[in-house]
């Protein structure tokens, strides 16, 4: 009983996929923290790379956009404040 599920999972796992159908999202039990407030700079930059980058055409939303920058580099959407880059 056990093999046969293992045997029906595996083969839905690497089920061919035609290259002409959109590849399903990634499903996960748990998603990336945003933070609570991005500043307008960073949206606006990554509202860009999403639109030039053809994210769209893998029918992927902005929020599932930002949840893998979010994982990628959990920083990259609301960095810290940094005093080095004060001008006099």
């Amino acid at each position: 009983m056990v093999e046969n599920e293992a045997r029906r999972l595996r083969a839905e796992l690497f089920e061919p996929v035609l290259p002409t159908e959109p590849k399903p999202f990634p499903m996960v039990s748990t998603l990336p923290r945003l933070p609570s407030m991005i500043p307008d700079e960073i949206l606006d930059y990554y509202g860009w790379v999403f639109c030039q980058g053809g994210f769209l055409n893998l029918q992927m939303t902005f929020e599932q956009f930002l949840a893998v920058v979010a994982a990628v580099s959990p920083t990259a959407l609301c960095p810290e404040y940094d005093g080095s880059e004060l001008t006099a």
